[in-house]
């Protein structure tokens, strides 16, 4: 007789542990670390961390942040859940995928449950999440650029866009240092900046200060770098902060002062950016993620981001699952809208 294959959960609560697991995944990224989920909890998530066992093997995994709104029980996944192991890379197997998901949703089948689909759109049909009873929320795609960090520094400086390197080597000609300090120290200064960045712009910061200051406290400090390029006289200009996480660094949140301000010089976030990507590379890291271009709410980032040369990717985007559909619909769009998730 053909034993029968079963799928289940292990909850697993010990740090270490867990970001051992997801370093098992090609997919693992900072949101699922157990540092990300432990921050989160400032902004009264729960959060449960699976392995996805199968024939008591590891076969995916999955950090989990759950709340009730008004009653109504929702579950998020932040960019899970991990289910590219990095053995499978160059063959996937979509059908591990499809059970990674029928586990999760098994374990909450009350909850209204959000997947964040951190993986380039093409890997996954969306007539299989459609047939595994998810629906897409956002018709707006997501996207990304990732730099390639494995060929050398002076290969990855002549993949700079020619004007990007010019608005470095001005920035250099001007004397714009550049610094690194604290993050526990100096995160309020970018913070600040940011402030007057969305404010300028019209944008809502996408992480608050208190659950980024939770996060940077609980990583080890050489995990994550905070820089400010700095004019000849030391007034900060632009800021950066860059954290890592199973060989991937993400360019998190970073600011600078207008073009109309008395310090501003061009090509400081130039150099700011290059020495991140120095930094990143030096820690050995694989992959830079620039973490989102927005062609048409900002093309002036975009172009920015665009000439540093990385690959541009599609993502998957956001999807949800729920046996009400009705209320699935209505209230993850509400929750997107207040910027909840």
């Amino acid at each position: 007789m053909q034993k029968t294959k079963t799928t289940n959960l292990l909850k697993i609560t010990e740090g270490e542990t867990w970001n051992k697991i997801c370093c098992n995944f090609a997919d693992a990224q900072f949101p699922q670390s157990f540092e990300w989920g432990h921050a989160k909890q400032c902004e009264d998530w729960q959060v449960s961390r699976f392995a996805v066992n199968k024939n008591d093997k590891l076969y995916g995994a999955a950090q989990v942040l759950s709340k009730s709104y008004y009653g109504i029980k929702i579950a998020y996944l932040p960019r899970g859940p991990l289910w590219r192991p990095k053995y499978l890379t160059s063959s996937l197997d979509t059908a591990r995928f499809v059970e990674v998901l029928d586990s999760i949703k098994a374990h909450f089948p009350n909850h209204l449950i959000t997947f964040d689909f951190y993986f380039k759109d093409d890997l996954v049909l969306d007539q299989l999440l459609r047939d595994a009873g998810l629906r897409k929320i956002s018709k707006t795609p997501a996207i990304t650029s990732y730099v390639d960090l494995t060929p050398s520094e002076d290969e990855l400086f002549a993949k700079l866009h020619g004007k990007w390197r010019n608005d470095l080597r001005y920035a250099h000609k001007n004397q714009i240092t550049i610094k690194r300090y604290d993050p526990n120290s100096a995160l309020d200064d970018l913070y600040t900046m940011l402030r007057d960045v969305a404010e300028r712009k019209s944008f809502s910061i996408p992480i608050q200060f208190r659950t980024m200051a939770s996060f940077l406290k609980s990583c080890i400090t050489d995990q994550n770098i905070l820089l400010f390029a700095e004019n000849k006289k030391g007034v900060k200009i632009a800021g950066v902060l860059i954290v890592s996480f199973s060989q991937t660094a993400d360019y998190l949140i970073g600011a600078s002062v207008p073009s109309s301000h008395d310090a501003f010089v061009r090509g400081a976030s130039n150099a700011l950016q290059w020495e991140a990507i120095k930094w990143a590379k030096m820690q050995g890291n694989k992959l830079y993620n620039l973490e989102g271009l927005n062609p048409n709410g900002n093309p002036g980032v975009y172009h920015f981001k665009k000439r540093i040369g990385g690959e541009i990717s599609q993502l998957k985007g956001l999807w949800s699952w729920g046996r009400n559909r009705s209320l699935l619909i209505i209230f993850t769009q509400i929750l997107i809208a207040l910027k909840k998730i």
